[in-house]
């Protein structure tokens, strides 16, 4: 088994720096060692990583790159969230960005959570142009929503910025790359599992990769409470994401279980979104070995 299949740490920052093997980064694992469904093949280790990279230090990135050769981080935030990471990375690792998650989707997914009444009164701040207001309650509906809305959101809505992970995993010579967004758990839970269904694993093999976040929970609840805190100001008391720091296994179910119901399969899925068969092919020729 691999020494860095769970590094998790809880707490701070400043006590982050004295567990795992990146001194600012949680919720670290290898992505290898799962074996596909025909039993032949299984996820090569120390191909592909995933992390939260919230507090990521010029230190983090010396480590990826000098312990496990690192050649690529697919950061899935949006610029914003770490606007110094590319400066951080620059010369030392390949750093692509790709948002998954647009922010017209995120505002297109709070419309739909909205009430007829918050809808109306964000109309009425809107008039008013109290545009940070509008902001607040947009932001407010993606916090308090249920955890993994937004896997079937992108389901149902998503476009092929969803798939651009697997594009660039599949090229040999950027492995081994990083998965990375702010906690680790979301955004690049739901890239990381339909990157292991696309592989061949089996769904609950997935889904316990996913669960395994919730090692994380401590560390990840003060990022959630930070994060909200800087966006709210005086309203973050009055909103309620306790629930976002914990992982949801029927989330993630119910979103293959969608992807089935709609496409027949991931292979269809993916290759409705431009990732054909070709495609597919070349990305498990560069993560999958012979049993």
């Amino acid at each position: 088994e691999s020494e860095y299949t769970m590094h998790t740490t809880q707490g701070t920052p400043e006590q982050q720096q004295q567990q795992g093997p990146l001194p600012h980064g949680f919720n670290f694992r290898d992505l290898g060692g799962h074996a596909t469904e025909s039993g032949t093949h299984r996820v090569r280790r120390g191909r592909v990583f995933r992390c939260g990279m919230a507090y990521t230090t010029a230190e983090d990135v010396d480590v990826l790159a000098r312990e496990f050769g690192v050649r690529l981080i697919v950061d899935l935030r949006a610029p914003d969230e770490h606007p110094t990471f590319s400066d951080l990375v620059k010369g030392k690792i390949d750093h692509k960005r790709i948002e998954v998650i647009p922010m017209r989707l995120y505002v297109f997914g709070a419309l739909c959570l909205m009430s007829f009444w918050v809808k109306l009164k964000l109309a009425c701040l809107a008039l008013l142009c109290m545009w940070r207001r509008v902001l607040v309650c947009v932001y407010r509906a993606i916090v308090e929503a249920e955890v993994g809305w937004f896997y079937t959101l992108l389901v149902t809505h998503g476009t092929k910025e969803i798939v651009a992970p697997l594009v660039e995993l599949s090229n040999k010579a950027s492995l081994p790359a990083l998965i990375c967004c702010s906690l680790g758990k979301d955004r690049t839970g739901f890239v990381c599992a339909l990157l292991l269904r696309a592989l061949g694993v089996p769904l609950e093999d997935v889904v316990a990769d996913y669960v395994a976040s919730e090692q994380a929970q401590g560390v990840m609840l003060k990022t959630i409470r930070a994060q909200i805190a800087e966006k709210f100001s005086a309203e973050s008391e009055q909103c309620h994401y306790e629930h976002q720091a914990l992982p949801n296994p029927a989330a993630v179910r119910h979103c293959f279980a969608e992807i089935d119901r709609r496409y027949g399969s991931v292979q269809a899925y993916l290759a409705q979104l431009g990732f054909d068969a070709d495609a597919l092919q070349r990305l498990r020729d560069a993560l999958l070995e012979p049993v």
